[in-house]
């Protein structure tokens, strides 16, 4: 994938080819970007609807804008009185975002913002150890629950759910 895929302007007829070009963009140029933000059609069209606006998107179109954020997002919340030291948290004051919304003059999706400059390390070594791409895929999780189903010796489970990892 081109970075220019994503640039400002960049046009998309649906909601899946955005989806498919943030995957892209995730597995060949290690980006972790989660959707952050979006408003359904449905939404759209009922405030719409109450605004007196006769503007309306089709049903297949699924959101009327979408937002993507890099897991680092943000900055890290401080809770409770400082008497423990940080846990885990995620946000690192990364600012890299997408935000992709449709252009009714233009008939399809269009990219308004991209910042694809990240304040943390990413790459091939880094994107495996997220939480999001640690979990099961439905077929590796669909064997798990086989097993449990069968109660066999935890040991087991344990066993051929960590094979993945490895």
């Amino acid at each position: 994938m081109d970075m220019a895929e994503m640039a400002v302007g960049r046009g998309f007829e649906t909601y899946e080819e955005i989806e498919e070009a943030v995957k892209r963009l995730e597995n060949e140029h290690y980006h972790p970007f989660r959707r952050f933000n979006s408003q359904s059609v449905k939404e759209y069209n009922q405030r719409r609807e109450n605004t007196g606006s006769n503007l309306r998107l089709a049903e297949s179109l699924k959101f009327a804008f979408v937002s993507y954020r890099c897991v680092h997002y943000g900055e890290p919340r401080k809770r409770g009185k400082g008497v423990r030291p940080t846990q885990h948290h995620f946000a690192l004051k990364c600012q890299a975002e997408l935000y992709v919304s449709y252009n009714h003059h233009a008939r399809k999706f269009e990219v308004q913002k991209c910042n694809l400059e990240h304040c943390h390390p990413i790459g091939p070594e880094v994107l495996p150890h997220y939480p999001f791409k640690r979990r099961l895929a439905g077929d590796e999780l669909k064997e798990i629950e086989d097993l449990v189903t069968l109660a066999p010796k935890l040991k087991l489970v344990c066993m051929k759910s960590s094979q993945r990892c490895l």
